[in-house]
This record gives C-alpha cells, structure tokens and sequence, in this order.
C-alpha cells in the first residue's frame, strides 16, 4: 500500500490529474508521517545552517496566550490559506460555468505548481528579515512549505478539501506544540 500511495504521489508531482483515490484518513496520517520524516532529515538540518549563515529572525507570539497561538495558528490561519491556495483546485459544476473540462485539464498542472509556490513563498512573512541573502536563501527557508504544500494539494485533490484542512490543521498542531515539546523533553 505505501508503494502505491508513494507512486501516486510522486506521479501526481509529475503531472498533476483531477481525480479520487483511496482511503481519506489514512492518506492523512500516512502524509503527516511522510512530512515529519521529510522535516527531520532533510529540513531542519538546512534550516540550521541557513540559521547560521543569515539569522532567520521568526515571528515572536510570546506576548500572546496559548489558546491565543492554538487558535489564529491552528485553526484560522490553515482553514484561510486552504480557501486561498487550494479550494479551487478541483473543477466543479461552478467552474464549469467558466472553463471547459478540456481546458481545465491543460491548466490543471499549471495552476497546482503556481498555487503551490506561492504558499510556499508567503510564508516568508513569518520572517522579519529584509537582506538580500535572506532573499535568495528563501528558496531553502520555504522548503518546508512547498513540500508540506504539495502533500496538502495531493490530499485535497486525491480526497477533498476538508481533508486538506484537516492534514494543515494536525501540521500546525505537530510544528507549532509537538515538536517544541518533545524538544524540550529530549
């Protein structure tokens, strides 16, 4: 099943098609994994030597309460981005009114890939640097969302949106609580 769920994936990367496959939560989960690995091994390692050579100044929530973080985090702001960068990226009766299936299918791939960079690209507004190598190291600081991001766009396509809500929801979650807890406890 991992071997089918990966060629999937990796297929749907290559050519992006419109279509429903497999069981939703476990594809969930399965991606949530897949991320987490993807995270340790390869992310945070390159976030730490970009940390290194350009000081990524973060976004500070510490004058804001917890259920505060858990609720704009969690919650509001993966619920407003996937409206934003993902919810359109099924064709529909709505859009039928607008684009032809065939057209829409020529533009598919197109529009997966300009989504997906551009939620990869916004979330360098969680950063307060201004310098030219910060600019041309962000390729490599939004590595994490552009992956995160195909994996999202794969699940809403494959699955549905909610589930792609759901797959952001539970990332927030683990970036945002469970990795700096289990930090803090190893």
């Amino acid at each position: 099943m991992i071997k089918t769920i990966l060629k999937d994936y990796f297929g749907f990367i290559k050519k992006p098609i419109d279509n429903d496959i497999f069981t939703k939560l476990i594809y969930v989960l399965f991606f949530i994994c897949i991320n987490l690995i993807i995270s340790y091994i390869l992310i945070i390692p390159l976030l730490e030597y970009v940390d290194e050579t350009e000081s990524l100044i973060t976004t500070d929530y510490k004058d804001a309460s917890t259920a505060k973080v858990f609720v704009i985090l969690v919650l509001i702001t993966p619920l407003i981005e996937e409206f934003v960068f993902r919810y359109f990226l099924r064709y529909k009766s709505f859009m039928s009114n607008f684009i032809s299936l065939e057209k829409w299918n020529k533009i598919f791939p197109l529009l997966v890939y300009l989504f997906n960079i551009s939620f990869a690209l916004i979330h360098l507004t969680n950063f307060s640097n201004s310098s030219v190598l910060f600019y041309l190291l962000s390729p490599i600081i939004v590595l994490s969302q552009a992956v995160t991001g195909f994996s999202i766009t794969y699940i809403r396509v494959r699955l549905n949106f909610i589930y792609g809500v759901i797959f952001h929801w539970i990332w927030n979650l683990v970036v945002f609580f469970g990795i700096p807890l289990i930090e803090n406890y190893f």
